[in-house]
């Protein structure tokens, strides 16, 4: 290198060292002041990419300690809560053992039992106000449920030309009206037990009872009429029909996989029930819209008001039922009430001929109109047929009748369009009172299935099918489903199942051994005309026996087979808590009711007589099982967070230090650096101020 006063390489050097020195007091300062070892990615980019998921998972941690320990608290309020219903219960238990002495009078009875219901309505009351925050904990609404039979999933889509559907299967002939029938008579069909009265329909004696016509076809008709608008849940799988005095049947409850039989019986020679051939259901094929809204699917349950349509009554021009909608298929807007939702109101067209209009009514996209100009004048009653089109003009939805009694309309009554709207408008208010209800298959229910105990079968689902009858399918989500075998001397197994937080009872008389192409319907205890109905197959897994619920254990196993075909098994929980790192690393809580209707059942018990006590003390007994058992759910719950939180609390310490051995700065050997960092840069500065000395030196060359 030449010796030069131009270029002080020297300088350049000293220069290089200061810059590199500078850079890294000042990385060091950075460590030391944020405590962080990497400054920027450049530093150590793989320690970054580890160390910055390390925090990622720190900080997920921290918040799922939280949420366990709100978890952790929820359970807490809610076994504080059953912890004071089993109290309760006790002190029930005890006024059932006082009532039940012989010593008593019925006022002391009397006195016991108002306590016995006061301490009822608190469980519900508790039950019903049982919160953490703004969620309800002991009223159902933490149960696990799985939707069924929504509009989604369970309605037929119609593609091409319209089809006819085929007809359900029919029963040629459940009763005959031979004679007019006495008041008092009475028949037994399917275990309902049906009363006829000779009073005016309207009057208290005549409430829950079938009129007796002027004429064994005006009997019959008012006999099916009944039979339709019953909510009795062992009737919601079929629907009435009158064909001059003999009843026929028509099965309205999805697939059967063999012959049913309808049970019936008769106290009067009056009304004779059919032959066992005649009563019999038989499938050869499974008719159109099978799992949809075929026909016989939809049914209108309740009475006609008002003078102006058929109400059931003594005489030709009153026998009857006002609306007969069984003909209506594939419309599922075709439920509810009149005018509401999508179901329209009737609307009357004056045709300029007197007491003659057309009449029609909108239900969703299906407009059902009369076919032709009706001249509603008449001694008899006038029957308007309605028959369904699309918004194209092609035939849909099927049809329906409405029943105008005779001599509604009298002579010149209906001269204009505003009359007509008139007579509209009493048309509606005579149907108020109907709610129109559909018949719809679960068609997620798996078949198939075996329920065993101990490598023994106790039961089989093999072709059964469920459906659930309803006047709102938007949401249907069943939460729960079990079975009790016959308790205290009974011979009947208990089914309960809770939909929309409703419950729903299976009735008195299914016995314990369940023969196959059997129905077993479950009435909603609040609302009668809601029913859930279980349907087995023609498959036995010994003799006729499809279920076995004679105990406890089989009842359990069939209980559970059900719960796996339904899908309860792998229902979600409506309330969570995320406990690690993931969203699916999570504590559901669900949690069942405990209202009065869910430990008592339907029937809630009473003291007030020695015999009621007894009833009452085993009721109260099988209640504090339930109890026991949503506490000891609820314990089991609380040990799964309390490992999680200490599982948590682990996993947060060794991520941490595993974090900071990357990201944090060592704070000693980072001060070590910083230190020689600086005495390098002093050290090029005073070495710079010499090589700037040295071109200088140079010039005593020249001298």
């Amino acid at each position: 290198m030449p010796n030069s006063i131009n270029t002080n390489i020297a300088a350049y050097y000293a220069q290089g060292n200061i810059g590199i020195a500078s850079d890294k007091v000042a990385s060091s300062v950075a460590r030391l002041s944020s405590g962080n070892r990497i400054i920027q990615a450049a530093d150590d980019v793989a320690a970054l990419t580890t160390g910055t998921t390390l925090r990622t998972g720190v900080t997920t941690l921290r918040r799922a300690a939280i949420n366990a320990a709100q978890g952790t608290s929820l359970l807490q309020v809610a076994d504080g809560a059953l912890g004071q219903i089993v109290e309760i219960l006790q002190r029930q238990k005890a006024l059932t053992v006082q009532a039940g002495s012989g010593s008593l009078s019925a006022t002391d009875r009397g006195y016991l039992d108002l306590e016995f219901q006061a301490l009822t309505q608190e469980i519900d009351r508790l039950a019903k106000t049982t919160t953490f925050g703004s969620v309800n904990l002991l009223d159902g609404s933490l149960s696990g449920s799985i939707p069924m039979a929504s509009d989604a999933n369970n309605v037929p889509v119609q593609v091409g030309p319209p089809v006819a559907p085929a007809s359900s299967p029919t029963a040629g002939n459940v009763f005959t009206v031979a004679a007019i029938p006495a008041a008092g008579d009475t028949i037994t069909i399917n275990g309902v037990t049906v009363t006829f009265s000779t009073s005016d329909p309207g009057t208290s004696a005549a409430v829950g009872r079938v009129s007796v016509g002027s004429s064994v076809g005006n009997t019959a008709a008012n006999l099916a009429a009944f039979l339709n608008r019953s909510t009795d849940a062992r009737l919601s799988n079929l629907n009435f029909t009158a064909t001059g005095a003999n009843i026929t049947a028509n099965w309205t409850g999805g697939v059967l996989n063999g012959s049913y039989v309808l049970n019936a019986a008769s106290s009067t020679t009056n009304v004779t029930p059919g032959t066992t051939a005649n009563r019999t259901i038989a499938i050869v094929a499974p008719p159109a819209f099978t799992n949809g809204l075929g026909l016989d699917r939809t049914r209108a349950v309740g009475l006609a008001s008002g003078t102006v349509l058929v109400n059931g009554g003594t005489t030709a021009a009153l026998a009857g039922n006002a609306i007969d909608i069984q003909d209506v298929f594939n419309n599922k807007d075709f439920i509810g009430k009149i005018g509401e939702g999508r179901i329209g109101q009737f609307e009357a067209t004056y045709t300029g001929t007197n007491d003659t209009v057309v009449m029609e009514l909108k239900v969703g996209d299906i407009t059902y109109t009369t076919s032709a100009p009706t001249l509603l004048v008449n001694a008899a009653p006038v029957t308007l047929t309605f028959n369904g089109r699309d918004d194209a003009g092609f035939a849909a939805g099927g049809s329906f009748t409405v029943n105008v009694r005779g001599g509604a309309v009298t002579a010149g009554s209906i001269t204009s369009q505003e009359q007509a709207k008139i007579f509209a408008k009493q048309v509606n208010d005579s149907l108020e009172g109907f709610t129109f209800v559909q018949n719809r298959d679960v068609t997620s229910f798996l078949q198939g299935s075996v329920a065993s105990v101990s490598g023994v079968t106790v039961g089989t689902l093999q072709g059964a099918s469920v459906n659930i009858r309803a006047e709102d399918f938007s949401s249907i989500n069943l939460e729960s489903l079990t079975i009790n075998a016959p308790q205290n001397g009974s011979l009947d197994a208990t089914i309960t199942a809770v939909i929309n937080g409703e419950t729903y009872i299976s009735s008195s008389g299914i016995g314990n051994q369940i023969a196959t192409n059997t129905s077993i319907t479950l009435q909603n205890i609040t609302t009668p005309h809601r029913s859930f109905t279980i349907q087995t197959g023609n498959t036995a897994f010994t003799g006729t026996t499809a279920l076995d619920l004679s105990n406890q254990v089989n009842a359990d196993a069939i209980a559970k087979a059900f719960q796996d075909a339904l899908g309860l098994t792998d229902a979600p929980s409506k309330l969570s808590f995320q406990v690690g790192l993931k969203t699916t690393d999570a504590l559901g809580v669900r949690l069942g009711s405990v209202q009065a209707s869910a430990i008592y059942g339907a029937n809630l018990p009473k003291v007030n007589t020695q015999a009621n006590a007894s009833a009452a003390g085993n009721a109260v007994d099988a209640a504090l099982v339930k109890v026991i058992s949503a506490r000891a759910d609820v314990g089991a719950l609380q040990s799964r967070f309390d490992f999680a939180s200490v599982n948590i609390q682990s996993a947060l310490q060794n991520q941490d230090a595993a974090r900071s051995a990357l990201l944090d700065a060592d704070i000693a050997a980072e001060s070590t650096e910083y230190a020689t960092y600086q005495v390098q840069v002093q050290a090029g500065i005073s070495v710079l101020a010499q090589a700037n000395q040295l071109p200088q030196n140079l010039l005593d060359l020249l001298r």
